[in-house]
């Protein structure tokens, strides 16, 4: 009975030499996953790896135009063959164009074996054209990319992440049942700070709420506070309007307001004993007060005129109109005619909230309380922070009308510092959107020092450009040696010419077109006029320099070289060219031996060789 397919094994030796088994390999034939023609001579196998691991493909020599037999006789031998080792190819049997193998027709040798990644496309492990339905459960771990939604997930693995400042909690659109995750922009989470953001909330807040409200409402029904306010010295909890006197402690410390005359209007109670100094009643009288007699020396009573002129001579008290009523309102609930305190009308029909005009204010308003904390300022000062202390005048920094001064006759040493990360500083005319002005609008920029002193720009302590008493100007330029990368620079550059295709750290010749060409010192035509180095690929973009510190892209000489205009195109040479016709021309110096560091600064003047 022929052996289950499940039970063969497919045996490949790639091995030329007789007896070897270097290249042997040896698969189930349930490993076999597919076959494939690439040409009318040739069959690829592929084979899944052991452990699913590395795909292996293997290529069939096949007898010209006999793929389907070959096929045809393969399928066959797995399905209804009783071998249980099928040798597919052999490379060291000796075999005809006809009859190759040994078990089927048609193979004619075994070609070679390649050994591919998983990842390669069309060598995976497992190849799906269409869709897999899978009725069973997948074990294991899934590596690369998969996509599509997994219709049901019972678990997702959570990981703690502490730094997103936006993050968007996941909601269902219901209590139970399989649902897709949702989000919203209205709600947001900042997994940094803690913070939950929403839009709205709604329902009763149960538990505690800790930090503080941005905005709050006010509670129609509360009836008092939770803690009651000091108001004048009095707690207050909105139980019952606040009654009592204002205590000294809370009075101004300027006394002068209740020691200078003072104008009180509207009727005034006075509890307990009120001492008045210097009070005038003028156009009253005092009614009810018993002058039947005198009262003692130790009586606390108001005393008539008739008893004080008893008492006292030369002592005339006129007290002149009538009060026809005077009591207490002790169930008054409102003034009949509201009070203003401090501009804000009062009647006693409720609290009101009192906010100190800066007009009524007797002294200095300190910094704390946004007060500059001066009694005075001079014109034209300009105020400085001191802290919570008081503001400093400067004394040499002053603005008037259109003009900032610094400096007043004093031995000082005025300085303007811009101090930023930028690095850039802009000075000139601004618009009014703080853009420097430019085109027709464009105004002047002066620099001036009027009488005998000197005009110094510099860096870091080194003056770079002088401008004299004379009006001229001396650039003090410092040039340093540069890297050893081609084209870096330091120098006068100029950029025109239109050239582009240019090489860095080459010499390049100014032509009468208006160009740069390669220069070359075997002819005038490419070595006279202008001389550059290009410092990248486009003149116009990247510049030309004309003299200065620069690396080229070749080694010319030894330090201290003296350097010519070589021959050879876009070099220069620590050796004269000799050669008939070439131009002697030096170009500069050499700065190092190996680096192409030159200094380059071409002589005007040229000398051609005549052999």
């Amino acid at each position: 009975m022929a052996l289950s397919p499940d039970e063969k094994k497919i045996y490949i030796n790639a091995d030329t030499t007789a007896g070897e088994a270097d290249g042997a390999m040896y698969f189930p034939v349930k490993y076999l996953t597919g076959l494939e023609s690439t040409s009318n001579i040739t069959a690829t196998m592929y084979f899944r790896g052991p452990n699913n691991t590395t795909s292996t493909s293997v290529i069939v020599l096949i007898t010209a135009d006999f793929i389907k037999e070959f096929y045809t006789q393969f399928v066959n031998e797995i399905n209804f063959g009783d071998k249980a080792v099928i040798t597919l190819a052999v490379r060291n049997l000796s075999v005809s164009t006809t009859q190759g193998g040994s078990d089927f027709v048609y193979v004619n040798a075994f070609a070679g074996a390649i050994v591919v990644n998983d990842d390669t496309a069309g060598y995976e492990d497992l190849q799906i054209a269409e869709d897999l339905d899978v009725g069973g459960t997948i074990t294991g771990d899934l590596t690369g990319d998969v996509t599509g939604t997994a219709s049901i997930a019972t678990t997702v693995t959570v990981a703690d992440e502490s730094t997103d400042t936006t993050c968007f909690p996941l909601f269902s659109t219901a209590a139970t049942g399989d649902l897709a995750p949702k989000s919203g922009s209205n709600l947001t989470f900042n997994s940094s700070s803690g913070l939950l953001t929403a839009t709205l909330l709604a329902g009763d807040l149960t538990g505690d709420v800790t930090g503080n409200a941005d905005t709050a409402t006010l509670a129609a029904d509360a009836t008092t506070l939770a803690t009651p306010r000091a108001i004048f010295g009095h707690n207050f909890d909105g139980s019952a309007a606040l009654t009592g006197v204002i205590a000294s402690a809370n009075l101004d410390a300027d006394t002068a307001h209740l020691t200078t005359t003072q104008t009180f209007s509207g009727n005034k109670t006075f509890s307990a004993n009120t001492a008045l100094a210097g009070v005038i009643m003028d156009g009253n009288t005092i009614t009810g007060v018993d002058d039947s007699g005198e009262f003692t020396d130790d009586d606390a009573h108001i005393m008539t005129s008739a008893g004080i002129n008893d008492r006292f001579a030369q002592i005339n008290a006129d007290t002149t109109g009538n009060a026809d009523t005077a009591t207490l309102a002790a169930d008054a609930t409102t003034l009949a005619t509201p009070r203003a305190i401090n501009g804000v009308d009062f009647d006693g029909s409720a609290a009101i909230t009192v906010t100190a005009a800066g007009s009524t204010l007797s002294d200095t308003v300190t910094v704390a309380k946004g007060g500059t904390g001066l009694t005075t300022v001079s014109s034209n000062s300009i105020l400085t922070g001191n802290g919570t202390s008081a503001l400093t005048v400067e004394a040499n920094l002053q603005f008037a009308s259109n003009r900032i001064t610094i400096g007043n006759n004093e031995d000082i040493t005025p300085m303007i510092r811009f101090y930023n990360d930028e690095n850039v500083v802009n000075v000139g005319t601004s618009s009014l959107n703080n853009n420097l002005v430019s085109g027709d609008v464009d105004g002047d920029f002066v620099i001036n020092s009027t009488g005998d002193h000197n005009i110094l720009f510099g860096q870091n302590n080194a003056i770079a450009l002088t401008i004299d008493t004379n009006g001229d100007s001396n650039f003090n330029r410092r040039f340093t040696v540069t890297g050893d990368t081609d084209g870096t620079y330091e120098g006068d550059v100029v950029y025109f010419g239109g050239t582009t295709s240019m090489t860095v750290g080459t010499i390049y010749h100014y032509k009468s077109d208006g160009t740069w060409e390669v220069a070359n010192a075997n002819a005038v035509a490419t070595s006279d006029g202008l001389l550059g180095v290009a410092l990248g690929a486009a003149s116009d973009t990247n510049g030309m320099l004309l003299r200065g510190m620069v690396t080229l892209d070749h080694d010319p000489g030894a330090v201290g070289d003296v350097l010519y205009l070589s021959n050879t195109s876009g070099d220069a040479s620590a050796t004269a060219p000799s050669d008939n016709n070439d131009i002697v021309r030096v170009i500069g110096y050499c700065l190092h031996a190996s680096n192409g560091q030159i200094w380059f600064n071409p002589d005007s003047t040229f000398v051609e060789v005549t052999a």
